[in-house]
């Protein structure tokens, strides 16, 4: 039994303290395990993150702030690009063709090595390098998912096969549905979109850096670095349809997204990256394994604190055998009974 005045489980701390250890101790696991959840990005609808400005269109705030400026809404159709298409022939070409004729240096190829054609910029090669092919070409019937571009693309079938191998490909921290599932017309965007940049050739006209130039972890640029750790993926104000980024923004709109920098599709990677690390850190049988025996002792503890209150009130919640008072079991009739109420059978 525990000592009435000094001791908890055999720890020479008197009862109150311990509880009270022990539950600030709990207080404390708790919270941070807490912490850890509430690091999660927050989720806003669609509405709330890029229809917060009657000055701004939903659909051009999508466009641009959630791919971090790599494309641009562009009210002038003609000067546009599109994401999806129908037409047997890419309408994409015409629009590379015309803006370089309004503008002959616009897709100029110094600095760019890669060009296959002196002088030109063009969409002879797949300038984005991730999943990209070096150069375009035709994937036939066994691309279905980004079917537009099956006759000429720098994707792979195998890269975009269905929108689970895409979000695959990317990381967790990249999935469109961390939010919640999204519905059918809203995902169907995000789908387009990721076989736009997979397979148009046109979109590497846009590649924000040239071979020579790489981006550093403190935001600068500077012009040497390893050519393999080089960022060509990435692209920079590509000219893309009002219409179609309307559109976008009108399916999704009651839709949930993160909503951190503004709906910074790469802003909210790099926190869920963070916040599945720190799951990772404490694994579910960890944590239960911690859990389950801090619970057990703050409740062995807790009953024995009540114990020693009631026995220093004089209200011992046990007591010896030989103290409880006579009681006869037997009665009228029963067997052969003597004074000590015990009775006893013949």
């Amino acid at each position: 039994e525990p000592d009435q005045d000094h001791t908890c489980v055999g720890i020479q701390i008197p009862p109150s303290k311990m509880f009270n250890k022990l539950a600030a101790s709990a207080f404390l696991f708790f919270a941070l395990q807490l912490a850890h959840a509430a690091a999660k990005p927050e989720c806003q609808t669609f509405r709330e993150i890029y229809g917060n400005d009657v000055n701004i269109p939903g659909g051009k705030k999508l466009c641009e702030n959630m791919w971090n400026k790599a494309f641009k809404y562009e009210t002038a159709e003609s000067k546009g690009y599109s994401m999806w298409y129908f037409d047997k022939t890419n309408p994409n070409d015409a629009v590379t063709q015309a803006l370089n004729a309004a503008d002959p240096t616009l897709f100029d190829a110094k600095g760019h090595e890669d060009t296959a054609v002196g002088g030109d910029f063009g969409t002879d090669q797949c300038h984005l390098d991730y999943f990209h092919k070096d150069v375009p070409s035709a994937e036939g019937n066994a691309l279905t998912l980004c079917h537009p571009w099956k006759d000429n693309g720098c994707c792979k079938a195998a890269t975009v096969k269905d929108s689970a191998t895409i979000m695959a490909a990317y990381g967790k921290e990249y999935h469109w549905d961390r939010c919640g599932k999204l519905s059918p017309q809203c995902e169907t965007f995000f789908i387009q979109e990721a076989c736009f940049y997979e397979c148009e050739p046109n979109a590497g006209l846009w590649r924000k850096h040239d071979k020579n130039t790489f981006d550093t972890s403190d935001g600068t640029v500077v012009t040497t670095g390893n050519e393999d750790e080089h960022n060509a993926w990435q692209m920079s104000g590509m000219p893309i349809k009002a219409s179609y980024c309307d559109a976008w923004y009108t399916a999704c709109q009651d839709d949930k997204f993160c909503a951190s920098d503004d709906g910074d599709f790469f802003s909210c990677a790099t926190e869920y990256v963070e916040v599945d690390s720190s799951a990772k850190a404490m694994p579910g049988h960890i944590v239960a394994a911690i859990v389950v025996p801090v619970v057990l002792a703050f409740a062995a503890c807790a009953v024995m604190l009540a114990m020693v209150r009631k026995e220093r009130a004089g209200q011992p919640m046990f007591q010896p055998i030989d103290s409880l008072p006579e009681t006869r079991t037997g009665g009228p009739g029963d067997a052969d009974t003597k004074d000590d109420g015990v009775a006893r059978y013949a």
